[in-house]
This record gives C-alpha cells, sequence and structure tokens, in this order.
C-alpha cells in the first residue's frame, strides 16, 4: 500500500530549471570559459546532483580534465548568491497547488532535493505551500539528495515499497533505483520519449499523478 510520495523540487514542483541553467550558464561562461549554450546544455542534464557535482562534470566532460574541489565550491558559492537575488522568479507549476490537497489527504508527502536546506525553506513560505508536507529535506553538508529516502524510511517509519519518489531528471531515476523506491518522473526538463527510456511512469503534470497513485 502506498503511504509516501517524496517530491524534488525544481523541475518538478517549481519551474526554475530555465532561470538556473541561465545562470550557470553565465557563470560558467565567466569562470571557466565553457561557451553560454554549452553550460546551460551541461545544467540541465546534470540536473538533480548538487551543484559542485554538476560543475566538476561538465567541466571534465568538456575540457577532459579534473576542476579541482576548492575551485568549484568557491564557484558554487557564487552561484548560489545569484541564485538567492533571483529566488522571486520561482513559481509552482500551475498544477502543483491544487494538486497538494488533494495528495496530502491520502499520503504523507516529502520533499528531497539537492536545493539548499536554508533556500529550500524560503521557497516554501514564499510560495505558501510547507503545510502540506510531513518533511521537507534539502541539500546539507554530509546529507545530500541520495541519503534522504533512508532517512525517511527510518525516522518516518515508511518502508521503501511504500513509498514513490516523484523526479524530473535520470538522476532523480538513479537516485530512486539506488534506494530500491518506485520513481515516477515528470517531462519537461527532459522530453518524454527520453525518459521513457528509463521508466514507463512518466507523467506531464500532477493532474496524471493523482490519476496514477490513485491505482496503486
Amino acid at each position: 500500500m502506498l503511504r509516501g510520495i517524496v517530491f524534488d523540487l525544481d523541475g518538478t514542483l517549481l519551474n526554475s530549471i530555465p532561470t538556473l541553467s541561465r545562470l550557470a550558464g553565465r557563470l560558467m561562461k565567466e569562470e571557466l570559459g565553457i561557451p553560454v549554450e554549452m553550460g546551460e546544455m551541461g545544467y540541465k542534464e546534470t540536473s538533480g546532483m548538487p551543484f559542485v557535482e554538476q560543475l566538476k562534470k561538465i567541466y571534465f566532460d568538456v575540457y577532459g580534465s579534473e576542476l579541482t574541489q576548492r575551485k568549484a565550491e568557491q564557484l558554487n558559492k557564487v552561484f548560489q548568491a545569484r541564485v538567492d537575488r533571483n529566488l522571486k522568479k520561482f513559481k509552482l507549476f500551475p498544477d502543483v497547488k491544487r494538486n497538494l490537497p488533494i495528495l496530502s489527504e491520502k499520503f504523507h508527502l516529502f520533499i528531497s532535493t539537492s536545493t539548499p536546506q536554508r533556500r529550500l525553506n524560503k521557497i516554501l513560505e514564499l510560495n505558501g505551500i510547507k503545510r502540506y508536507f510531513k518533511a521537507a529535506l534539502g541539500l546539507e553538508s554530509g546529507f545530500e539528495k541520495m541519503k534522504h529516502l533512508k532517512f525517511i524510511e527510518d525516522v518516518f517509519g515508511i518502508k521503501k515499497e511504500e513509498l514513490v519518489f516523484v523526479g524530473d531528471t535520470p538522476y532523480d531515476y538513479e537516485v530512486g533505483r539506488r534506494n530500491e523506491v518506485l520513481t515516477i518522473l515528470r517531462c519537461g526538463t527532459f522530453p518524454k520519449s527520453e525518459l521513457l527510456k528509463l521508466t514507463i511512469f512518466v507523467i506531464k503534470s500532477l493532474d496524471e499523478l493523482v490519476e496514477v497513485v490513485e491505482k496503486f
């Protein structure tokens, strides 16, 4: 029996990927000499990961050499500051607010994201949706997305077979797979055709999610 639904944030609940990829592309051009379009594409392709890890992967893919941890962390600080200045540009997808009340009546809802915890809290407050979630887990030192699902199992007593993870990227699918939690992917950040290569559970909106989880 399904008891809990865990949502990714960016690209799943929040329409933020276009702004985030634009900010990341500009930063990589300024600091690393990576063409803006290549940086934006790299960001989208690796979205879901902590930004430090995104930077290191994109840099290696472009130059074939390693970006130092120190440099990646320096750029991460700059990026996070720029994102914070653009928070008001991030809006929930239209289907989110109308479906969270419906879903929260039947299931325990959670958030698992690579967004820093402080910013996650702010986003929930700005959009008035904090009350729908049992817990909202962001990125903190030593506690990242890959560990969140196990934490939810242990702390809230919900078995992995009683959970569904809803994301929007191949990385989200990998998080669910490694934690042995069924994953549903929302298309948009990635085309539906690409996500269907990973799973048959692909949705366009939370309207469809409501219909899907009723069958579980």
